[in-house]
């Protein structure tokens, strides 16, 4: 069984942060803790990227087409632009590249969710297409099919319930099957001019993302790792077609270290998006993030995902110039620190 697509993890952080607009932010005016002075951020200009539907996820599929995908089930619509799931704000990046992501949730129906990426043709690399060229199932417990029409390759993915998961059988794949090229058939009934995307020239100050290689010393030492092993202890990491053609297209990157301690573990987690500016106010907002100083950054703001205590439950979200950083794990803020200086180097 391969690991977990990310997207399946964010799913809930998805639907209470709607909306996948990528137009520009206004300079965000976050919580600030009383221990720390705020940081204002100096936004560039958003790149003029054109997405589908003019990032709209409503305007993608109707309310009759989704009530009859969700067997009449009452339908919530939005896109992963949460800062606080594994996996950040995803449309961000995907709208320098053009594309768009959307999902849907309908409790009760037969899929309870349906999640539609729209990606210009040009971007998507060929063993990711070749991947999703027919119909079929992968990961845990995801059914998906894409075609490519006008310059934009369109994936329709369903979610089944996860609960006892078990192979569908061949008759309700079929039906499956029949839905998600239904909606591809949606989308492409409509002009071109409406689905298609075009993707933007870097903007002003945009990381030219390295490997995790090169970030490599700089983040394990300042985890405090002595015998760092690359990765994430555990199968929840990113992954899936839009992640892959983020990180072909570079302008966006996960690395992970980590080293075992017996029972317990030291990670370092990264996400590294290039040239997506600023997160909005709402999202901090929502995300009740605290802002902080760090040497380098324009701004920067801890994040309290829940309160489980886990490598993810808090993260440290960094600004500079139009890109983010995003850290988990062991020692956020040498580990960021580090990361910017070394970018900046």
């Amino acid at each position: 069984m391969s690991p977990r697509p990310l997207l399946v993890a964010v799913i809930g952080a998805a639907l209470l942060v709607t909306g996948c607009s990528a137009e520009a932010a206004p300079t965000p005016t976050p919580k600030t803790s009383d221990a720390a002075p705020s940081a204002t951020p100096t936004p560039a200009p958003a790149p003029p990227a054109k997405v589908p539907f003019d990032g709209d996820c409503t305007g993608v599929l109707s309310a009759g087409f989704l009530a009859e995908v969700f067997d009449g089930a009452t339908t919530t619509a939005g896109g992963d632009d949460s800062i606080v799931g594994v996996m950040p704000d995803m449309p961000a990046s995907l709208a320098r590249l053009g594309g768009l992501t959307c999902v849907w949730s309908g409790e009760g129906a037969e899929f309870p969710t349906l999640v539609m990426t729209l990606i210009p043709e040009t971007h998507v690399p060929a063993d990711v297409s070749a991947a999703h060229a027919e119909f079929g199932c992968y990961g845990w417990s995801i059914c998906g099919g894409a075609r490519a029409q006008s310059g934009m390759w369109v994936l329709a993915e369903a979610y089944l319930p996860q609960e006892a998961y078990e192979e569908p059988a061949a008759e309700e794949l079929e039906a499956i099957s029949a839905r998600l090229d239904a909606a591809i058939d949606t989308v492409f009934a409509q002009p071109a001019a409406e689905y298609s995307g075009v993707g933007a020239e870097s903007a002003t100050g945009s990381w030219a993302l390295p490997p995790c290689e090169r970030l490599a010393q700089a983040v394990t030492t300042a985890a405090g790792m002595t015998g760092p092993e690359v990765g994430f202890p555990g199968d929840n990491i990113p992954d899936g077609a839009g992640w892959r053609t983020l990180e072909s297209s570079d302008v966006a990157r996960w690395c992970s270290w980590f080293q075992s301690l017996g029972s317990d573990a030291l990670i370092a987690e990264i996400h590294l998006q290039s040239g997506i500016g600023v997160p909005t106010a709402e999202q901090l907002a929502a995300a009740q993030a605290e802002a902080f100083p760090l040497a380098g950054a324009d701004a920067a703001y801890r994040v309290a995902q829940d309160g489980g205590g886990g490598a993810r439950s808090t993260k440290t979200l960094v600004v500079v110039g139009p890109n983010r950083l995003l850290v988990s794990g062991d020692q956020q803020d040498a580990v960021a620190a580090a990361v910017v200086a070394t970018l900046a180097g």
